[in-house]
């Protein structure tokens, strides 16, 4: 991978074949191959003058891959025998591939002595009795001057204070006391950190100078520390340096979170203006066109917005940012204009309602049971028939094969359970085939509960069209955004992919693809969406609701989720609490495009058996 895109010549590569690469053999080989190579590349330098010339050459680079240990760990877990044996191979290999490269090149070629002048360097030291040197730096003839050895890991420490940038984020440096006799080049380090902050903010911001003519406490401050400086007083200067630090840190902090209010309650509005924008596709209000007054309030709050972002010379996304929940919650305006009170008045039942609905349900539950038992006989001749045609070499009539293909929801989930089931037990190990169907199991009695909870028959399914809202949609909801997370964590664990191990994937793969790897291990992840989706599919149907009306009543929760995750994230602390607030933020965010996704899918799976369940209904 290093070779690519290099200059021709300058890189050189040696690599095992592809057929190596087998999760099911002792990976260990791999990097006992590296050393091996290693050492041939030592022993033909030892015979050939011109390799040996280039492995002297400066700018030599090894870079010894040790895979074994990654496909080990990947095979067997990171507590198997297999991996702590492993673990001990490449010790055995580092230390034989540092004996190797001490044997081929001088044990002193890991020092390099530094040699630095100019600003902010101090003069070299005397050392009288060359105390501070051994052998190795005797023949230099600097034994008259002090030696002074810098930890590799100072380098960067020392450099970015030299040429005043800013230190490397996961540097562990500690900057040199070069001069411990005189405390001035730590003062001046400081004085250059504090300039370089200073600098740092006023490049964001042009200081507001007062009407007075006063010097802005900014250069003030440096001008009283490069005073103390100037005499002598290095201690005082360092601690005015770190007072003008945290003042500095602090006016970078504000400027930097200075419209954080502004675009947090733009992002607030905008999720809570599209889950009630979401929900007048529920209500579904019965209005043909917007009133002229209430499309020229929403009008001129968005020109009014617009001026207060112009004023404040905001950025041109600012713009954009608005648009959003301006448009949602003025469609909110302009589609809520009748009173609640009409809402619920047209959808209120009395209670003579109530009684003659209730005495119609009891006489549809008598006529039910004789149809149960109608269908069961019907079904048992169906078969009979068939199996006696079929034993006479006679064929299948007409009436049986219509009979034999009628499609049905039921008959549509049972295929596909059958046959994502058979790839998914394949795919799996441990008891994870038990909750496959564990999943579909509970997903079939979610389905008949809030059909038998809704009072909903087969035979007897209300209208779509005129279907209102109820208070019960939001039970089904949560249920659906629990099955969501549920068929995931079910095989998994998102907060680390590494947790889907490749067992089941190299009983069928066990040279290394990555590409099919990952797209079994995908298809594994799907399945249990699929037939979570094909059940939500058929729970509409099953109680006459329109498409994606539940997704709806789903997404204003998940925006709910979504927004206290959004205030939750965080740019201080460790890089992992930052990491995991940001995460979770964005996996709510993806849950919504994820939960439409799942929708579309049972849609398309289940929109032929259940056209057809309704027109054999009407």
């Amino acid at each position: 991978m290093f070779s690519r895109g290099a200059t021709p010549g300058k890189v050189r590569t040696w690599c095992y074949d592809e057929e190596l690469e087998d999760f099911t053999a002792d990976a260990t080989m791999l990097d006992l191959w590296v050393l091996d190579q290693l050492g041939t590349l030592f022993q033909d330098a030892a015979q050939n003058a011109t390799l040996d010339a280039e492995l002297r050459d400066g700018k030599v680079v090894f870079f010894l891959h040790l895979l074994g240990l990654d496909t080990t760990g990947h095979s067997y877990r990171p507590h198997s025998k297999e991996y702590m044996h492993n673990i001990a191979v490449v010790d055995a290999v580092v230390r034989d591939a540092e004996k190797l490269v001490s044997d081929f090149y001088d044990p002193d070629n890991t020092r390099t002595p530094i040699i630095a002048w100019g600003k902010g360097i101090r003069g070299p030291l005397p050392d009288v009795d060359s105390s501070s040197h051994d052998e190795y730096s005797l023949p230099w003839e600097l034994g008259h001057l002090y030696r002074r050895d810098v930890e590799q890991a100072d380098i960067a420490a020392l450099m970015s204070t030299l040429i005043g940038i800013n230190w490397p984020v996961n540097s562990v440096g500690v900057l040199p006391d070069v001069d411990p006799t005189r405390p001035g080049y730590l003062a001046s380090a400081e004085l250059e950190k504090t300039q370089a902050h200073a600098a740092l903010v006023n490049a964001q911001v042009n200081p507001l100078e007062s009407t007075s003519g006063a010097v802005p406490i900014r250069v003030a401050a440096l001008a009283e520390i490069d005073k103390m400086l100037n005499n002598g007083l290095f201690e005082e200067a360092r601690l005015a340096s770190v007072a003008l630090i945290a003042k500095a840190l602090e006016g970078l902090q504000y400027l930097q979170t200075y419209d954080r209010v502004f675009i947090r309650m733009i992002v607030i509005l905008a999720y809570t203006g599209w889950a009630a924008y979401a929900s007048l596709y529920i209500f579904r209000p019965q209005i043909a066109t917007a009133p002229l007054a209430t499309t020229a309030i929403s009008s001129t709050i968005l020109v009014g917005i617009f001026g207060y972002l112009s004023l404040q010379q905001s950025p041109w996304m600012f713009y954009c940012y608005v648009i959003f929940p301006w448009y949602f919650w003025s469609q909110i305006i302009i589609y809520t204009a009748f009173p609640v009170r009409n809402f619920l008045l047209s959808h209120g039942r009395t209670a003579g309602s109530y009684a003659r609905y209730l005495m119609q349900f009891t006489l549809v539950l008598g006529v039910l049971q004789g149809m149960v038992l109608l269908f069961i006989a019907a079904a048992m001749g169906i078969t009979a028939s068939s199996i006696t045609s079929l034993q006479a070499k006679n064929g299948l009539s007409i009436v049986n094969q219509v009979s034999g293909w009628h499609p049905s929801p039921s008959s549509r989930i049972l295929s596909l359970f059958l046959g994502l089931g058979v790839c998914f037990v394949i795919l799996s190990i441990s008891v994870e085939g038990l909750f496959y169907t564990s999943l579909v199991g509970t997903l079939f009695l979610w389905v008949e509960v809030e059909a038998m909870l809704r009072g909903v028959s087969d035979k007897r399914k209300p209208d779509s069209t005129s279907y209102s809202f109820q208070v019960d949609d939001l039970r089904i909801a949560i249920f659906f955004l629990f099955f969501v997370q549920i068929a995931f964590f079910g095989t998994g664990n998102v907060a680390s992919i590494s947790s889907f191990y490749l067992e089941p994937v190299y009983r069928l793969v066990p040279i290394f693809n990555p590409f099919l790897m990952a797209s079994l291990l995908i298809f594994k992840i799907i399945a249990p969406y699929v037939m979570l989706s094909i059940f939500f599919a058929a729970l509409n149907s099953r109680l006459g609701l329109p498409p994606f009306s539940l997704f709806l009543v789903a997404v204003t929760l998940t925006d709910v989720m979504t927004i206290t995750f959004f205030l939750n994230v965080t740019d201080t602390g460790s890089w992992l609490e930052i990491g995991q607030s940001i995460t979770f933020f964005v996996i709510a965010s993806l849950l919504l495009v994820w939960s439409a996704g799942i929708c579309v899918i049972g849609e398309y799976l289940m929109a032929d058996v259940l056209a057809a369940s309704k027109v054999k209904e009407d």
